[in-house]
């Protein structure tokens, strides 16, 4: 059977998973960036220049969504919650 989430690590005791979906969402976000919004914004720059930033850009956005869910995971452990899994 196809597994629906991939393990990526483990903080403190709360196993930090990956679901299949956020690469359809990246590759979304990564497109929109490269193909419109920098293009707009920064007009005259290389191909390659638009997708290194939209690369970046989306590698940081999913970052702060990770940091954001790992900081509402360990405020709940110390408030005594059990926390399953983040995925």
């Amino acid at each position: 059977m196809f597994k629906r989430d991939v393990k990526l690590f483990t903080v403190k005791g709360i196993p930090v998973g990956l679901n299949w979906t956020w690469m359809f969402v990246f590759i979304l976000v990564f497109w929109s960036l490269a193909s419109v919004l920098f293009p707009d914004d920064y007009p005259g720059l290389s191909a390659t220049s638009y997708l290194a930033m939209a690369f970046a850009a989306t590698v940081l956005f999913f970052a702060s969504i990770l940091i954001h869910e790992l900081s509402h995971a360990l405020q709940a452990l110390r408030e005594g919650a059990h926390v399953r899994e983040i995925t």
